[in-house]
């Protein structure tokens, strides 16, 4: 906003005022000595702490760690892991025993159905193993006796060793393994980023 000047007006008398008695003694005693000291302390401390008690992860790491010796069968244990800005916020172990060798991989050398067991939660911060996963240290036992297909292809596009997973009926790859057929070690880390609603 643009403030206009204050004119000052003085106005000239023709009158003689050399005779009148001085009245303009300024008997304006102002005893109003401004003490209106701002007392207003913002006593406002802003208390609000968020209370979002939101489970919602967000944008999390998903970690598939195992090791297993496949011989005629498969007798391994995968740990499965959720990293949340740099930090494990749930960790579940269980084993993985081969029940019946599958055919239906063309790509792989071989190929089980593997059983789940032994099902455990050994890290869970703030109930991420629940959000992530479906499942805590009281019903991890529900996952034992499910059921996962797991093949192994040695050149995948004529060069790489990879799993390869049965996803509803069909078989896709889901990352990078290494095995030694002279021992019969197998071992693999397949990391993902997934969405943890």
């Amino acid at each position: 906003m643009q403030y206009l000047p204050l004119a000052v007006l003085v106005a000239c008398s023709t009158k003689d005022t050399a005779d009148d008695p001085p009245t303009d003694a300024d008997t304006d005693t102002d005893t109003d000595s401004d003490t209106d000291s701002d007392t207003d302390s913002d006593t406002d401390t802003d208390t609000d702490t968020d209370t979002d008690s939101s489970t919602g992860l967000g944008y999390v790491t998903q970690i598939r760690r195992g090791t297993a010796t496949v011989n005629g069968g498969y007798v391994g244990t995968e740990n499965l892991v959720i990293v949340d800005d740099y930090l494990v916020v749930c960790e579940v172990t269980y084993e993985l025993v081969s029940s019946v060798e599958r055919t239906d991989c063309m790509a792989c050398l071989w190929a089980y159905d593997l059983v789940a067991s032994s099902t455990t939660v050994l890290a869970d911060t703030d109930g991420a193993c629940l959000a992530a996963l479906g499942i805590d240290d009281a019903t991890a036992p529900t996952w034992d006796g499910s059921v996962r297909g797991y093949g192994y292809d040695p050149e995948f596009q004529g060069h790489a060793e990879v799993m390869w997973t049965d996803l509803y009926g069909s078989w896709d790859v889901i990352g990078y393994v290494a095995w030694d057929e002279n021992t019969n070690s197998l071992g693999y880390e397949l990391e993902d980023t997934v969405v943890v609603p």
